[in-house]
């Protein structure tokens, strides 16, 4: 998985990275114009602490502390994030009037800062740990930044298939690279695969045929990773028996 933190957005925020993180993919889901339940994120609260790898108890209380602080809304079982995230953390500062108008009262009130201090940059602390691979990409260096082709992409989802379902695909497949490739395209995400895996995991279907359906080819089919990123464990009825066969990509 991979998300990219705007440190910027995160200060003005005031929140740790995990929260962050949290927000922003709360944000993503509940915008996926494929989603059953638009305008709002249908991961639950498992999935969203296996995106930032943290335990079940540890996401309950990070998703309690962000709607505490105004950032996020629940309704049931199903989160969004609030105006006060899109205001902060999604418009540019310089065009949103209420950061303007909090802009000029701070330098009404800021004393002057002598020569030397200006320009100086503030080290990071380093936050606490996630599993979602984070770009800490910055200003300076962000010319070098190297992307993942798309082949790394597909190793990446092989890599996800193999953990969750203890298979052993090799890297470097083809054809689920091509049919990645189109997906991405289409505007598909990290997330949303991530999001279709999870639901055949947690599936009776999944586990009533041992997952021996789920390979690279398979997942990247638009049809079935649109299926199963919406689908509740209780809509699965029928797959085709064709789909149930166990496909050999070494």
């Amino acid at each position: 998985m991979f998300c990219t933190i705007d440190f910027d957005a995160r200060n003005r925020l005031g929140i740790s990275n995990n929260k962050y993180i949290l927000c922003v993919i709360i944000y993503h889901l509940s915008h996926n114009p494929s989603s059953k339940h638009p305008g709002w994120c249908y991961a639950s609260q498992i999935t969203l602490g296996q995106y930032v790898g943290i335990s079940d108890k540890s996401i309950r209380t990070l998703l309690k502390s962000i709607a505490e602080e105004g950032l996020i809304e629940r309704v049931g079982k199903h989160y969004r994030t609030t105006p006060k995230f899109y205001d902060i953390a999604i418009v540019k500062p310089e065009e949103s009037s209420a950061f303007n108008d909090a802009k000029a009262e701070e330098s009404s009130e800021k004393p002057e800062e002598s020569s030397g201090s200006k320009g100086k940059k503030v080290p990071v602390e380093p936050e606490e740990s996630s599993a979602y691979n984070i770009d800490t990409t910055t200003d300076s260096n962000r010319k070098k930044k190297t992307l993942l082709t798309d082949s790394q992409k597909c190793d990446w989802l092989i890599d996800e298939i193999n953990q969750l379902f203890g298979r052993k695909f090799k890297h470097k497949n083809e054809t689920a690279t091509k049919k990645l490739k189109a997906r991405m395209k289409e505007g598909f995400t990290a997330l949303d695969f991530q999001a279709a895996l999870d639901n055949i995991k947690n599936s009776d279907f999944g586990r009533e045929n041992n997952f021996a359906f789920i390979t690279p080819t398979y997942i990247t089919s638009h049809a079935k990773l649109e299926y199963w990123m919406n689908v509740q464990n209780e809509e699965v009825t029928q797959v085709k028996s064709a789909d149930a066969k166990v496909h050999e990509e070494q």
